[in-house]
């Protein structure tokens, strides 16, 4: 996950967690809480994982400083119980995913879902600038929101990014760009390619 490397690269003296598995459901979340990376349904599993979480909650320390959850949904309603497990301190919106759309009739339905996880965020939003849902949602919220392009171009966002180069480092391909977060420059240096990559660091 690019956010759980950008964090890490930043605070490196802070443990930072995340699920390996891109678990995200009403289960995968709480899963990835614990920090547990093995599941599968069946009655052994299931009570490894009961007696796992139980110690962690009564004995356990807290093992991370920061989590990085991911919130997926596919079916009406599911965002609600995801937020009433975990509510963000920090909330990220990208873009509305009509992967599972089947479920919802059409996209401005799994948006109406999504943007209950920003509503619930207790700080930071970070709302996508290329996204009309995003947007709409801006007027809408009462904490600090920063909006972020994924375009490669100035706009009116507060953070947006431009001007990239490719190089070779040691043979190493590499990728360099200006990212400005409230007009300020900074300069960007990763392994990663791809708009879309830029966009999420």
């Amino acid at each position: 996950m690019i956010i759980t490397q950008t964090l890490q690269h930043f605070f490196p003296t802070l443990k930072i967690s995340t699920s390996s598995k891109n678990f995200n459901g009403e289960l995968g979340l709480s899963l990835s809480i614990f920090e547990i990376e093995s599941w599968s349904p069946n009655p052994i599993i299931f009570l490894w994982v009961l007696i796992k979480t139980s110690w962690k909650l009564l004995f356990g320390k807290k093992p991370y400083d920061i989590i990085v959850l991911e919130y997926g949904i596919d079916r009406p309603k599911e965002m609600e119980f995801l937020v009433s497990i975990a509510k963000p301190d920090i909330g990220v919106f990208t873009a509305i995913d009509a992967v599972h759309s089947e479920q919802f009739g059409d996209p401005a339905a799994i948006a109406h879902e999504e943007v209950k996880m920003i509503k619930n965020t207790k700080e930071i939003a970070f709302l996508n600038f290329n996204d009309n849902y995003a947007m709409q949602l801006a007027k809408h919220i009462d904490i600090d929101t920063f909006t972020y392009q994924t375009e490669g171009h100035k706009t009116k966002s507060d953070i947006y990014f431009d001007n990239i180069v490719f190089e070779k480092t040691n043979e190493i391909p590499n990728s360099e760009f200006n990212l400005w977060i409230k007009e300020k420059k900074h300069t960007i240096t990763t392994n990663l390619f791809g708009k879309s990559n830029y966009g999420y660091i």
